[in-house]
């Protein structure tokens, strides 16, 4: 598990990016991103701070990834705030970077509200000219019909103390097609939601070279961090941490 701390202090960029490190390893490192959706902002208000929990592979040469993720309410999320938890498949390199993520996220300045919704996200060059969440852009498809689809709001949220909800999603390398698929794995049995086109990510055809399950919050820097999760640490038991 890697936990950390970044500051983000340019926002005329339009990707800003995340270095993580394993606790067991200073030189192991994995990157990740976040488009910036805060070029409008004041100065003032041009530097952010992301909290990140995430467990990563080594690299080598992976197919297939799924994750039981807690569904957690932030009702009181200030609208440039985002949390959320994701599973995430990508190459190596820095620059250049291919990578696929579907996951759970409050983000107020994308959906206008403080729901929980069902997200996508791609790039295939580190978020610089590529890339983008849900269908705002040509990338992910969804299949006809799908009950869960990029964007949709999802209820009802887990409650501390309270009653556990979960979502459990899956990416897979179609060995047929080279599409990286996505399913929901919850249900009495499997719900296709969609996949990616392998040619939106060449680097990731036939398979990945790292895959990481995570946890993010990101802030204004003159603001408290929203919760990730529930907000409590793991120690606290079932009902009370995500």
């Amino acid at each position: 598990m890697v936990l950390f701390n970044l500051t983000i202090t340019n926002c005329a960029c339009k990707t800003f990016f995340i270095w993580r490190t394993h606790v067991r390893s200073t030189t192991r490192a994995t990157p990740h991103f976040r488009t910036c959706e805060y070029a409008h902002l004041s100065l003032l208000m041009c530097c952010f701070y992301q909290q990140v929990a995430m467990y990563h592979t080594p690299r080598g040469w992976y197919f297939s990834t799924r994750a039981k993720i807690g569904i957690w309410g932030s009702p009181n999320q200030g609208r440039f705030q985002e949390s959320g938890a994701s599973i995430l498949v990508t190459s190596n390199e820095l620059e250049g970077l291919n990578a696929l993520e579907a996951g759970f996220h409050v983000y107020p300045d994308l959906y206008k509200d403080n729901n929980v919704h069902f997200f996508t996200h791609w790039t295939k060059d580190t978020d610089r000219s590529t890339g983008c969440y849900n269908i705002k852009c040509g990338g992910f498809v969804p299949a006809e019909g799908a009950e869960l689809t990029p964007g949709q709001a999802v209820a009802p949220a887990s409650t501390y103390d309270g009653e556990d909800h979960y979502i459990s999603i899956s990416l897979h390398t179609d060995p047929n097609s080279g599409d990286w698929v996505l399913f929901r794995d919850d249900l009495e049995k499997p719900l296709f939601l969609g996949h990616f086109p392998k040619e939106l990510c060449p680097k990731l055809n036939g398979g990945a070279p790292r895959m990481a399950w995570t946890g993010f919050v990101s802030y204004p820097k003159n603001e408290p961090s929203p919760a990730m999760g529930s907000g409590h640490f793991p120690l606290e038991g079932e009902r009370k941490a995500a």
